[in-house]
């Protein structure tokens, strides 16, 4: 049996992007708050299945794919922000919650609050269904692969997420119960501990809306914006707009489109292989790439998020 540890320090949303990638994934993670970044991602492999731990001291938006043949769960862990602000999906996210079991979600579009560790599981759903099947648990499938949100009773949530942990860390030893199986097991427990179904209390009225708005903002990274032209290609209105990012990231749209094009200028600033790849080496020119006009205005929202200038950033680049 084979269980595969990675740890990995954070000081910048797009490095979760770039550790992700090898696994599958297609995300675009961008800070929403200003400061250098403190964090970690921690990835642990079993067989076909992948957990992820992420915590952040920053606010960080999330935005991708799905693993479409994987079956997934996401359950944010609140016991040191309990106030967190973070959202899945379209939906508040709470305490003693789990979500994203249905493929039929076909993307991710997450907000992870600070010191809000977001713990995220993954299987292949042909194993999920060769187990149960071996299992002839039907209806643990059935609920595995088609439900889109879980709540639990607060003990049960506790004993849920240490048995997670303790299942990830501790592989069984049995050559008889696959590491695929042992994940089943961990699912099972999971929904015989579900409190009674009950529809989510919040959900946000524009979160398409601003769906939409982020990962424009991601297609026209390389383009100078005003929100009135946002609004335009939306289809909707400036203040629905700003209505819409405030509910959501707590912040104004141009900031989030500022912090966006900053995310992607600084994996430049970062990488000599980026740089060569795009025949960007100074910092005016990586400027002008990612839609700031002004080279002043960049450099002081540059150092005010990453805490060095752009020429700091630059040198230090591998």
């Amino acid at each position: 049996m084979s269980l595969v540890l990675i740890n990995h320090e954070l000081s910048s949303a797009h490095q979760i992007s770039q550790l992700t990638g090898p696994l599958g994934y297609d995300l675009h993670c961008h800070q929403l708050d200003v400061g250098p970044m403190n964090g970690y991602l921690r990835t642990v492999i079993c067989g076909n299945q992948l957990f992820l731990f992420l915590c952040s001291d920053k606010p960080i938006a999330i935005y991708g794919s799905r693993l479409t043949e994987y079956a997934a769960f996401g359950t944010f862990l609140f016991q040191e922000n309990s106030s967190g602000h973070c959202h899945a999906h379209g939906h508040v996210a709470r305490p003693n919650w789990c979500s994203g079991f249905s493929p039929h979600i076909s993307d991710t579009f997450v907000l992870v609050a600070p010191y809000v560790p977001l713990l995220v599981g993954y299987v292949a759903q042909a194993d999920i269904r060769n187990a149960a099947t071996n299992w002839h648990e039907a209806e643990v499938l059935h609920k595995i692969t088609t439900k889109e949100f879980a709540f639990f009773h607060p003990e049960a949530y506790e004993r849920m997420i240490r048995a997670t942990i303790y299942r990830l860390f501790n592989p069984s030893p049995d050559p008889d119960l696959s590491l695929s199986e042992q994940y089943i097991l961990m699912m099972y427990d999971m929904f015989n501990q579900l409190s009674t179904e009950k529809k989510l209390e919040q959900t946000f009225k524009r979160f398409d809306l601003i769906k939409d708005f982020f990962r424009y903002g991601i297609e026209k990274q390389h383009e100078p914006v005003k929100i009135a032209d946002v609004a335009d290609a939306l289809y909707t209105s400036n203040t629905t707009l700003i209505k819409g990012c405030y509910e959501i990231f707590g912040c104004k749209p141009m900031d989030v489109l500022k912090n966006i094009r900053l995310e992607q200028a600084h994996a430049v600033m970062s990488s000599k292989d980026l740089q060569h790849q795009l025949s960007l080496t100074k910092v005016i020119n990586i400027a002008k790439y990612y839609g700031f006009e002004s080279r002043p205005h960049f450099a002081k929202s540059y150092q005010a998020m990453y805490g060095m200038t752009p020429v700091e950033s630059l040198s230090n680049s591998r």
